[in-house]
C-alpha cells in the first residue's frame, strides 16, 4: 500500500518521512520535497511571506512548480502537514492524485485568491491541535467545506504532528 506524505512549510522530507513510517507501517511512504527553499534544508510548497499568511487571502506563488513535484498517481491514503495539507487539497482538487483516504493534519482553509476547489468524495480524516495558534481550529475545520465525507479529531497540542496512531488505525482500516 502507498502513502504520499506531504510536508509542512519549513521542514524536509527525510524528518517528515521519519514521521510517517511511525506512523504508518503498513505503508509505502512516497515523500517529495517542497520545490521552494525556504532556509537550509527547510522548504515549501509555495512561497509565503510571513506565517500570518497561513490564513490570510494570498495569491500562492509557486504553486503550479509545487504541483510539479508532486508525484502523480493514485494512492492508498494521502496526508498532509500545514501547508501539505493545502497542497493535498489542491493536488487532489486538480486531479493530479486521487485517493480514497485522505489525512490532513492541522490545515489552513485554502485562501489563495486566484481559484476556489470544488468538493470531492474522498473520506478524510482532519487532525487539528486545540491549542494551534498557526492555523486555529477555526480555520482547520474550513476544510470540510471540500471535504463533506470528513471526520474531526481534536488533540490537546499546538501546531505539531500529534501521537495519533490509535485515531490514524481505525480511520485506515475502515
Amino acid at each position: 500500500m502507498n502513502a504520499l506524505c506531504l510536508h509542512g512549510y519549513r521542514q524536509d522530507r527525510d524528518k517528515f518521512r521519519s514521521r510517517m513510517k511511525s506512523l504508518l507501517k503498513d505503508y509505502r511512504i512516497i515523500c517529495p520535497q517542497g520545490p521552494h527553499p525556504v532556509e537550509k534544508d527547510m522548504t515549501g510548497w509555495w512561497s509565503l511571506q510571513s506565517k500570518e499568511m497561513f490564513v490570510q487571502p494570498h495569491s500562492y506563488v509557486g504553486v503550479e512548480k509545487a504541483l510539479e513535484s508532486i508525484p502523480e498517481g493514485n494512492y492508498d491514503v494521502v496526508v498532509g502537514f500545514s501547508q501539505g495539507a493545502v497542497a493535498a487539497a489542491i493536488a487532489i482538487d486538480q486531479k493530479r492524485v486521487t485517493t480514497t483516504k485522505l489525512v490532513l493534519i492541522s490545515p489552513s482553509d485554502i485562501v489563495d485568491t486566484v481559484w476556489t476547489p470544488s468538493q470531492h468524495d474522498v473520506t478524510t480524516l482532519i487532525l487539528i491541535g486545540a491549542e494551534d495558534t498557526l492555523c486555529p481550529p477555526t480555520e482547520s475545520l474550513k476544510m470540510q467545506q471540500y471535504f463533506p465525507n470528513s471526520v474531526v479529531h481534536q488533540y490537546s497540542c499546538g501546531h505539531v504532528i500529534p501521537n495519533c496512531k490509535k485515531e490514524l488505525k481505525a480511520f485506515l482500516s475502515k
